[in-house]
């Protein structure tokens, strides 16, 4: 049984096979203390995913940019001026996720597939085309025909683990699996791809709350 914590989904327990819902009940109760601690470590570790008010501020480490928002009820339409975002209605979360969040997919489409061609070519390593998507539970995924798909959220990353999902999903164009041949392919493209993974596979991932998954 594996316990996974996350600001927006809560407490996640996965049963193995055959495991009974009582038993899986009678796991947690017994792991209570630890999940307590557990969370509290989360809330200060990372503050900012569970910050669930309008944002004032956005920045998106993978681009090099940061906006100050500003929120107008009157406007119809975000504009974008320079190092800002004027957006329409009150200074909501949910506003600035329902208005934020087709920008952000336009800027993820507009900037990761330089970035997969670029590293598709100093690799070598071939795929048939991108799919940026809204994904709800994964960071990125290569299908048998070589359809490469990344979540836009992984705006929030830095440009080193931008790269590693990148690199990533082009290694399962050669290894459809996480075996040995897989692990050695990443520890040739990328020698430090078991940190940056890591570092990805953070419960709160670096999104936001306002925006969450």
């Amino acid at each position: 049984m594996k316990i996974a914590l996350c600001p927006w989904r809560g407490v996640e327990l996965v049963l193995p096979r055959g495991v009974s819902d009582a038993a899986g009940r009678a796991f947690l109760d017994s792991r209570r203390e630890w999940m307590e601690q557990a969370w509290a470590r989360l809330r200060q570790r990372v503050p900012e995913a569970f910050e669930c008010t309008a944002p004032r501020t956005l920045s998106l480490p993978a681009l090099g940019c940061s906006w100050q928002l500003h929120y107008e009820p009157g406007r119809q339409r975000l504009r974008e001026q320079d190092a800002a975002l004027f957006l329409p209605g009150p200074a909501e979360a949910g506003v600035a996720r329902r208005i934020l969040k087709p920008w952000l997919m336009d800027r993820a489409r507009h900037h990761l597939p330089e970035q997969l061609a670029r590293l598709s070519e100093v690799t070598g390593l071939a795929y048939a085309r991108l799919q940026v998507r809204d994904q709800r539970s994964r960071w990125g995924s290569c299908s048998q025909r070589g359809t490469i798909s990344l979540n836009f959220r992984i705006l929030f990353h830095r440009p080193a683990v931008r790269d590693y999902l990148i690199l990533h999903e082009l290694a399962h164009t050669r290894h459809m699996n996480h075996g040995p041949g897989f692990r050695a392919l990443m520890s040739r493209l990328e020698p430090q791809w078991q940190a940056l993974d890591r570092e990805l596979s953070q419960p709160a991932g670096g999104i936001p709350g306002w925006l969450g998954w």
